[in-house]
């Protein structure tokens, strides 16, 4: 039986380096750069680049965390070709069809893992969400879970990683969006001459205690309903907008 080795591409950015310490990577590639990153191969090696080692002598297990770029898949596919892993774990938030494209070009085991977490404490973060892995193959799905769940973190297996990719770029779109809720009532705030601190005391007590609100996250799947003009967010909605009028 093979030794299995980890290795993480892209290990020193933020996502990169936390990937590497709560899988234990052994190795990390960046840009041609070959370095070890826990236990592995005799330092009399490491003068060979990632494309002269001889992957073939290990079971690899690859995470990918490099940005998403115009040529993301082709430069997943030259890596995955030459590493040829039993398991490949997209960590990217990259376009959603990307993850199926490199399976059709590789036809090796690769699933979308999308990271949850803020940069401060990444390890942190990505140890307390769920890990939702996306994939093609149910089996391949089954065993990265597995994977991953023996290093500490819970999952939730989805049938598709189209819907990962997608649930990713919407998780920050919606950051984006209450960002913007925010600075547009702080300028009818300010315009008015109200207070910033007070409105904002006001929210923390609904975000904090507020598990009638909380459960509109719970009720995601009726999201279809539409509101009547009769209804409380329908009528409050039309004052809000009646402060630009």
């Amino acid at each position: 039986m093979k030794e299995r080795k980890k290795i993480v591409i892209g290990h020193l950015g933020e996502v990169g380096r936390a990937i590497a310490v709560i899988f234990k990577a052994d190795y990390g590639i960046d840009k041609n750069r070959f370095d070890e990153l826990m236990q592995g191969i005799p330092l009399s090696e490491m003068d060979k680049s990632w494309q002269e080692f001889e992957w073939d002598k290990y079971e690899c297990v690859v995470h990918i965390c490099i940005p998403f770029m115009k040529n993301y898949v082709g430069i997943v596919v030259d890596y995955m070709k030459k590493i040829k892993p039993v398991l490949t774990l997209i960590h990217t938030t990259c376009k959603v069809g990307t993850t199926r494209k490199i399976y059709e070009a590789t036809d090796m085991p690769v699933v979308h893992c999308p990271i949850n977490g803020r940069h401060p404490n990444m390890v942190k973060d990505i140890m307390t969400y769920k890990m939702f892995v996306g994939a093609i193959i149910e089996e391949h799905g089954q065993r990265a879970c597995e994977y991953i769940e023996w290093h500490g973190l819970n999952t939730y297996l989805c049938e598709t990683p189209e819907i990962t990719e997608l649930s990713k770029i919407a998780s920050t779109e919606l950051i984006r969006v209450n960002i913007e809720f925010y600075q547009k009532m702080k300028r009818k705030i300010r315009r008015l001459g109200l207070n910033w601190a007070e409105y904002i005391a006001f929210m923390q007590e609904i975000v904090e205690k507020g598990k009638t609100y909380n459960r509109v996250y719970q009720r995601a799947g009726k999201i279809d309903t539409k509101f009547s003009g009769k209804h409380c967010i329908s009528k409050n909605k039309k004052l809000l907008e009646e402060l630009d009028e």
